[in-house]
């Protein structure tokens, strides 16, 4: 394919830009428009950059919109891995009685098929000796986190935050 050059030529009595193509046109691109007999060669040139232009912002906003869709697939999934481990996780808690009412993050090492390596417990957590080892425990008794459906998502280190609730509450990870 022979490439084409763009120049932009500026009409200062009327103030607009206008682009001129100055180049040959593969004949796949230039069968694509049939010029009007009465257009110039220029003129036909030109009507058939300008509807190029028309395809390729056209192949632009259907990319564009392909790739929202799939960085909105992809959040989704990861939402819905997230929340898969958090129940999975919780549903293991045995929280103490008498737990400070504050978020506690652990961060957890897991393994390709989700099988939990090691949990440790963030030095910013509020939690007393009982409280954190009730949430590395949570994390070990899971043993296997949620993997199948979500490999493309997965991610080796996660970070998991535990917030107590109480028994008056209902309680949804």
């Amino acid at each position: 394919m022979k490439a084409f050059v763009l120049t932009v030529v500026v009409l200062t009595s009327t103030a607009c830009a206008v682009f001129a193509a100055k180049a040959q046109l593969s004949p796949a691109i230039s069968s694509a428009i049939t010029c009007a007999p009465e257009m110039s060669a220029e003129q036909c040139k030109i009507a058939q950059v300008d509807a190029m232009l028309k395809k390729l912002d056209q192949a632009a906003a259907l990319t564009a919109s392909s790739n929202a869709k799939a960085i909105r697939a992809r959040n989704e999934l990861v939402y819905f891995y997230a929340s898969a481990i958090q129940k999975a996780v919780t549903k293991n808690w045995i929280q103490p009685d008498g737990i400070v009412n504050a978020r506690c993050e652990v961060h957890i090492i897991q393994l390709p098929g989700g099988s939990v390596e090691s949990a440790t417990v963030d030095s910013s957590c509020p939690y007393d000796d009982l409280g954190r080892r009730s949430v590395v425990n949570a994390v070990l008794r899971t043993e296997t986190l949620p993997y199948k459906g979500f490999e493309s998502v997965f991610r080796r280190n996660i970070t998991l935050t535990f917030v107590p609730w109480s028994n008056s509450e209902v309680h949804t990870p």
